[in-house]
């Protein structure tokens, strides 16, 4: 199994911490299982990646060449499209 480098961008943060303790601890387990970990699905027309968590969605991308998962959006299921 390849070990990733996680990055979390602000906006993201800013939205987990604004859930409940405990919608905090689901969507943070759910990040650090990215990128194999989960129900995720590649975009359509956009590019990236989206994670299932609940009523909640993970908007990802992913370079395999620098092993790195950055997590650029988290929000609601019908929001984070947008």
């Amino acid at each position: 199994m390849q070990i990733y480098n996680l990055e979390i961008r602000k906006h993201a943060l800013r939205f987990i911490g604004e859930q409940s303790a405990r919608n905090q601890i689901r969507i943070m387990s759910a990040i650090r299982g990215l990128p194999n970990a989960g129900n995720i699905a590649p975009m359509k027309g956009q590019g990236g990646y989206r994670l299932r968590v609940g009523s909640y969605r993970v908007i990802f991308d992913r370079d395999d060449v620098n092993m790195i998962v950055t997590v650029t959006r988290v929000g609601n299921r019908g929001d984070v499209y947008k």
